[in-house]
């Protein structure tokens, strides 16, 4: 075979064929440069498709860690509106404590501490690690939660605990009934009739006649009328078993089912019934028993 490769041109008009000799050698070289070519496209076809396909990945792992952040940030902060809602709850049961006078069995416990808000450069957490962090964040959120609950209930009873306890003393009769000075204490005493050594119920207070007479404590009228040798006579009931009864008065101004509140005026001081000189009979009674009201004349 010869060295060389002839090409005959053959033109379409009456010029003369031409020919093109081209050697074997040169041949090769340029199909080898084509094959080469043609790989070292092939190369940056694929090496393209392949960074094309990272920028969609890094793109959607952005997107990804994106709402990622937003999640932790929202879990972030509910948790720190629960903790303020704790701190808040706590502050309350420890006022609430203070006035009943009573010690809190959740004082010992700890409100759970969370920092600011997730950092923008955050991508260098993992899948594991994101994922984890979620995990913790909604455990500690579902904590916070229960201990909420525990001490919303806690309050519910300390608040009820106070109202009960303010509903006794309401009832408790605490006050003078009238402004005078005590001419007769409670317990035996000479009758001022007979002579004779008799039980005295209640105090005598003396002072003159028309001076307001007030209610000791909040109750209901259960008698306004006149009994025997007390004259014209007011009788409340408080409840938790207190009674209170004031004689001798000289107009009563409620009437049988009146509610009363502490310090309002039910009658005025006189001289009606069995009795020397103006002056209010006042009784404190604890189911039915007469006890001395100077243990609850407190002002």
């Amino acid at each position: 075979m010869g060295k060389k490769l002839t090409i005959i041109l053959i033109p379409d008009t009456a010029s003369k064929p031409r020919k093109i000799y081209i050697s074997r050698k040169l041949i090769k070289y340029m199909s080898f440069l084509g094959l080469t070519g043609m790989v070292f496209l092939g190369f940056l076809v694929y090496n393209y498709l392949g960074l094309k396909r990272q920028v969609v990945n890094i793109a959607e792992l952005k997107e990804e860690n994106r709402q990622q952040k937003l999640h932790l940030n929202s879990l972030t902060k509910d948790i720190e509106s629960l903790n303020n809602r704790l701190n808040h709850l706590n502050n309350s049961n420890n006022k609430l404590q203070i006035l009943a006078g009573i010690k809190d069995p959740h004082n010992n416990k700890q409100v759970f501490g969370v920092g600011g808000g997730i950092a923008d450069g955050m991508y260098e957490f993992s899948r594991t690690n994101l994922a984890r962090l979620v995990e913790q964040m909604h455990e500690e959120l579902e904590n916070l939660e229960l201990e909420m609950i525990d001490q919303e209930n806690t309050l519910l009873e300390m608040t009820t605990l106070i109202e009960d306890r303010k509903s006794i003393l309401d009832s408790t009769p605490a006050i003078w009934p009238t402004k005078g000075w005590i001419t007769s204490k409670f317990g035996y005493r000479k009758s001022p009739y007979t002579g004779k050594k008799v039980m005295h119920s209640g105090l005598d207070i003396a002072s003159r006649r028309g001076t307001p007479i007030v209610a000791t404590a909040r109750g209901i009228v259960t008698f306004s009328g006149i009994k025997g040798n007390y004259g014209k006579v007011v009788a409340l009931a408080h409840g938790y078993g207190f009674t209170t009864i004031y004689g001798h008065n000289s107009v009563n101004l409620v009437k049988v089912g009146d509610k009363v509140e502490r310090g309002d005026v039910i009658a005025y001081l006189g001289n009606t019934g069995r009795s020397t000189a103006p002056h209010l009979h006042y009784e404190v009674r604890v189911n039915e028993i007469p006890v001395n009201p100077a243990y609850y004349m407190l002002d």
